[in-house]
């Protein structure tokens, strides 16, 4: 989280960690999702757990502009896995609060 919150630079291990942090100091129950290449965040909110991958809403474009999207913050896992790669592909066996997400 030092090189997300201090720094300004992180992969998305630092990202989660960082949201890890922020979520929990508001008590909202949160832990982290790992696949064998991406890392980020599993949020509680209305009785439902919900997907929030910071990395990929931090965005830069094709000129260099950082930009910031909301389209995997809070997402279900059926649209995470229409809109993501890959890199999303999580075991659900392992993540049984989104069996049924």
């Amino acid at each position: 989280a030092y090189g997300t919150l201090i720094q300004g630079k992180a992969i998305c291990s630092g990202y989660a960690d960082a949201m890890a942090i922020f979520l929990s100091e508001f008590n909202i129950p949160n832990f982290k999702v790992a696949s064998e290449t991406h890392v980020w965040n599993a949020v509680y909110i209305n009785n439902n757990w919900y997907h929030l991958d910071a990395t990929w809403d931090d965005q830069i474009d094709s000129n260099g502009n950082e930009k910031l999207i909301h389209k995997f913050f809070l997402i279900n896992s059926a649209n995470l896995k229409k809109y993501a790669s890959d890199d999303h592909i999580f075991d659900k066996t392992i993540y049984q609060e989104f069996r049924y997400n």
